[in-house]
């Protein structure tokens, strides 16, 4: 979550026309993550991902304040906006934790079938019932007809 919420950045930092302080920003965060997936490698694969989590953890405040400052908007904002997915996904990947760690799967597609599914369940669910949860999802499905009546206007004038 703390590594989407920072790929973000970059949107912002673009569209203000404000590359050189990403640039500077990536001074200071690049060898940060790299301090903290060297400390992770000590301890493997799973010392890498978690070295790389929580450096990410770190720097998502620090990283997200330097970069809206001078925008319109602020970080309280932003995470207001951010914590509805950020909350569903959590959801998601608590839900699939059980299954992870069950050992119950012996076949890698079947495994990703199915918690790709408990996922997604849990995701939409978690969404459903936080407040402000459906609207979004009621925006995104008249969008999606919207568009597909558009294209179904646009090929019968074909």
């Amino acid at each position: 979550i703390a590594f989407a919420l920072l790929k973000t950045t970059k949107w912002v930092y673009v569209s203000m026309g404000q590359t050189k302080r990403q640039f500077q920003w990536g001074l200071v965060s690049s060898p940060l993550m790299i301090v903290a997936v060297s400390i992770g490698a000590v301890y493997g694969a799973e010392g890498v991902a978690i070295g790389f989590a929580v450096g990410n953890a770190a720097l998502v405040l620090p990283g997200l304040a330097l970069c809206l400052r001078g925008t319109p908007l602020n970080l309280r904002q932003y995470l207001g906006i951010a914590a509805l997915p950020a909350v569903a996904s959590a959801c998601g990947a608590l839900a699939v934790w059980p299954l992870l760690n069950a050992g119950i799967f012996t076949n890698s597609i079947v495994e990703l079938a199915v918690t790709a599914c408990v996922f997604g369940a849990a995701f939409l669910l978690s969404w459903l019932i936080m407040p402000g949860g459906r609207r979004p999802l009621q925006d995104a499905l008249r969008l999606a007809v919207a568009i597909r009546s558009g294209a179904a206007k646009a090929g019968a004038t074909a």
